[in-house]
């Protein structure tokens, strides 16, 4: 099993992590934007520390999107792509697309687990 592959097998759908007193979390929040006519779009992440101070942002366009789900999905792959490369120890994702996080975390097949990540929607309004 890849290191990947070993990552994405720990990933929690836990929704509920004190960030006050887990000191060892590490923040990534991730966010999409989708262009329908281009089929374009870009994701942005943003890594905070265990303190919440602002480690590194970075963003990605993609190609060949087919709607604003397949975005945002895109931005949480590349936000636990840029958790491995880096070897953050224990990740919480946060996403504004309900939609996304209940299909990683509940969907068909899933093989999450709780123990490496959480997963947290934050929506508007």
């Amino acid at each position: 099993m890849s290191a990947e592959q070993r990552l994405l097998a720990t990933v929690s759908s836990s929704s509920r992590v004190n960030m006050e007193t887990d000191l060892q979390t590490w923040i990534v929040k991730t966010d999409a934007a989708f262009n329908e006519i281009s089929h374009l779009a870009k994701a942005g992440v943003v890594v905070l520390d265990p303190s919440g101070g602002i480690l590194f942002s970075a963003w990605k366009m993609f190609s060949g999107v087919r709607d604003v789900l397949h975005a945002e999905v895109q931005a949480i792959h590349f936000a636990l792509e840029l958790a491995l490369s880096r070897y953050l120890p224990k990740v919480a994702i946060h996403s504004d697309s309900l939609q996304a996080v209940n299909m990683l975390t509940r969907g068909k097949g899933s093989f999450l687990d709780r123990r490496c990540f959480t997963f947290r929607y934050y929506g508007y309004g």
